[in-house]
């Protein structure tokens, strides 16, 4: 994981390794945000010349092509030590960009290994601006990196890259059908596109478009105008290039586990172009022992059927929905699909639903405030429950815990786990010295609610051994008091079907508790895949505390006024030197994120990662320091003392400042206004904030700091030290 730079992260469960990417996400919402420059935009040029792909932009077709000009740092504030630039082409099967890239030491030039562990450029694009974006990434050598938000595609782009001896260049042709596509209605005319790139002898990160903190900015993204092309058709050709079948027969079900549910819908496609005449279809309910429970022939056949079968007088228990295809008494193709029958589950004691954009227990809004419960870098032999009543002390209203605590229903399923997980990790499950049993009970008797971490479902296609592991393990906590909710998968932002998938088979073994989905960064292609969409920007020790926020934005865009969802934030608690995060953040970071994370819309806040007192006094100031554990008592007390102005609060777009690295949201709940000014940089300011249609009292509390601000001709005018809040507070006058 990279600020901006991609490089591989590894976190929270033994998985292979994902290429995590920061994102840095700009929404002008109701807070006054920093740094809130114009868009600029590009004028796509058609071009019926041939464009020779050889990274030499001297011939006609590029002579009079649309250019970005000067590329600016990420931030937007600082000039750049090595200039760029870009320019593009299209025809009507393709994209053409070019980039120059100036460089006074060309000699030492790294183009080896990983695109983005050396100098690279980066190419974003997202037609119609939905936040679902293609991103390409090409080095020195021609390398080239093609990824839909994080998931690596097949792809026919070509690019060539040249060294000439001030600058290299990049020539790369995209062919429109390899884009991520949006659906037709969601594409307009304006596209986003980004022109980026990486210089890490400079540590110097600029763009086109400055993305305030990261190149994963698709709001940030700049305009890109007038592209002919047929978007409909690429759309329609990608659908029907994913749906190629793989087999003679293929099934679906309506659902996977049934419970009150007396008819099993089945859909059985035949891809044969042979004719159905004397053909026969027979569909077969087994049980585990392989007895034949229920039988059908359908008839007729078609290449389409659907069928309904009653399924009322199966009893609980695993079976197998077999189809044959034969003709006489050859065997054409047979398939076959598991299934189950299962307890339909008791009402809980706790009402857990999502009401407005918030979450609610028993009709009362919540903000959770989660920690993420294990120690990601060892350590879990030294946990016990000490450590959830020291959790509980903090004021954290839920935990995560790691999946090492499944170590009885993993090693009950070792085989089955293994075939995705790494195996060697079954050494760490072995040393956990709590089972997840236990932290269940602990966190119940200490108030606590758990997010439930499913294993099983880490693949990008499940088989039906992984279902039925999962959907037991579901079966067996459901009923569990402490359970608020799902925590169907993590960082799988390239695998959308998977997470659509776990989030249905949620859904069905337990609809009364809430799925969450914690992604890198791929909200946009995610959004129907959870009812809780959260994201983890871990900005301290690498980029700008700015990634908190702009995180926040993009989900609030993403899921917009949708009642039934809500957007979490999980904000880094934790340092890793090997990882590329040199340190812990301290207690005023770790403040500032959080009501940087507020401010912007976030309904419920996770902190990774927990360690236990031995790992703290061993290596804190690496990993979680004393110091900052200590504080998260009275951050949590104000996060909750905080809670119903933000979740039932109105915005109030009244703010202005004369300082740009005040991110400030002014909420009024009830007859109560809240004026939260976060300082978003290292260095300390001094902030006038002005309210506009508001009388200011002569002085404000300022909460939790124990001192009044005074007002003068309705403005605040105060001091604010690196990374400082400052909580304004008043009582309107009837």
């Amino acid at each position: 994981m990279s600020s901006i730079n991609p490089m591989q992260h590894q976190k929270k469960s033994a998985i292979p390794l994902i290429i995590h990417f920061f994102c840095s996400i700009l929404f002008l919402s109701s807070a006054c945000r920093p740094f809130a420059q114009e868009l600029p935009t590009i004028h796509a040029k058609f071009t019926t010349s041939g464009v020779l792909i050889d990274g030499d932009l001297s011939e006609d077709a590029w002579k009079d092509a649309p250019s970005t000009g000067s590329f600016t740092l990420v931030d937007g504030e600082k000039k750049v030590r090595e200039q760029s630039n870009a320019l593009l082409l299209q025809d009507k099967d393709n994209l053409y960009v070019g980039f120059v890239c100036h460089d006074s030491d060309i000699k030492n030039i790294k183009a080896g290994g990983k695109i983005f562990d050396g100098d690279s450029v980066e190419l974003f694009l997202d037609p119609g601006r939905t936040c679902s974006y293609t991103h390409i990434g090409i080095n020195p050598n021609g390398k080239v990196y093609f990824a839909w938000q994080f998931g690596d595609r097949k792809n026919n782009a070509r690019a060539i890259g040249k060294l000439y001896e001030n600058r290299w260049q990049a020539e790369i042709m995209i062919p429109f059908r390899d884009l991520n596509w949006p659906k037709p209605g969601e594409i307009k005319p304006v596209w986003g596109v980004n022109f980026c790139r990486g210089n890490p002898r400079l540590k110097e990160y600029s763009c086109w478009s400055p993305t305030l903190g990261g190149f994963h900015n698709p709001i940030r993204f700049g305009n890109l105008n007038n592209i002919k092309v047929d978007a409909k058709a690429c759309y329609l050709a990608q659908q029907e290039s994913s749906s190629k079948p793989k087999s003679l027969i293929s099934i679906s079900t309506d659902q996977t586990f049934y419970s009150a549910t007396t008819r099993m819908r089945v859909d059985i496609k035949l891809n044969t172009d042979q004719s159905l005449k004397g053909k026969r279809l027979n569909v077969a309910v087994l049980d585990k022992d392989k007895k034949i429970r229920l039988q059908k022939e359908i008839q007729p056949i078609l290449l389409l059927n659907q069928e309904q079968i009653d399924i009322s007088s199966l009893p609980e228990g695993d079976y197998e929905l077999s189809v044959s295809f034969t003709d006489g008494d050859r065997t054409l193709s047979e398939s076959s699909k598991s299934f189950y029958r299962v307890k339909t589950p008791p009402l809980p004691k706790d009402r857990v639903e999502i009401k407005d954009g918030v979450l609610h227990l028993n009709d009362r809004p919540e903000l959770p405030i989660f920690l993420y419960f294990g120690s990601r870098w060892g350590h879990f032999k030294d946990m016990t429950l000490k450590d959830v009543d020291d959790a509980a002390a903090k004021g954290f209203t839920a935990l995560l815990p790691s999946w090492q605590f499944l170590k009885q229903e993993i090693l009950e399923n070792e085989k089955i786990w293994s075939e995705q997980n790494d195996p060697s990790a079954i050494k760490f499950i072995k040393e956990s010295s709590l089972s997840f049993q236990e932290v269940l009970d602990a966190a119940h008797k200490n108030n606590l609610k758990v997010i439930s971490f499913i294993q099983f479902w880490r693949a990008k296609e499940l088989n039906d051994r992984q279902i039925g592991a999962a959907g037991k393990m579901v079966l067996k906590y459901r009923e569990h008091p402490a359970i608020l909710a799902w925590h169907s998968n993590d960082e799988t932002d390239g695998w959308t079907e998977l997470n659509n998938q776990t989030c249905k088979l949620c859904k069905e073994l337990d609809p009364r508790h809430p799925v969450f989905l914690n992604l890198i960064h791929a909200v946009a292609s995610n959004r129907d895949a959870a009812d809780i969409l959260s994201t983890d920007p871990y900005p301290i020790g690498k980029c700008s505390i700015m990634q908190v926020p702009n995180h926040a934005d993009v989900l609030q865009k993403v899921i917009g006024s949708n009642p039934r969802q809500t957007p979490w934030l999980v904000l880094q608690m934790f340092g890793s030197p090997r990882e590329g995060w040199p340190r812990c953040p301290t207690p005023r970071e770790e403040r500032c994120m959080t009501f940087l994370a507020l401010n912007h819309g976030a309904k419920g806040l996770g902190y990774f990662t927990y360690h236990p007192e031995i790992s703290r006094k061993k290596d804190g100031e690496k990993f979680l320091s004393e110091e900052l554990w200590s504080y998260m008592k009275e951050l949590n007390a104000q996060t909750r003392d905080m809670s119903l102005p933000y979740l039932l609060g109105r915005d109030m777009k009244v703010a202005s400042c004369d300082s740009d690295q005040l991110d400030i949201a002014v909420k009024k709940y009830r007859n109560e206004v809240f004026i939260i000014a976060c300082n978003s940089k290292e260095k300390e300011v001094r902030g006038n904030i002005t309210l506009k249609n508001l009388s200011l009292p002569k002085d404000l509390e300022v909460r939790f700091e124990s001192r009044k601000a005074a007002v003068s001709n309705n403005v605040i005018s105060d001091h604010f030290a690196a990374y400082d809040v400052h909580i304004y507070h008043f009582t309107l006058n009837d």
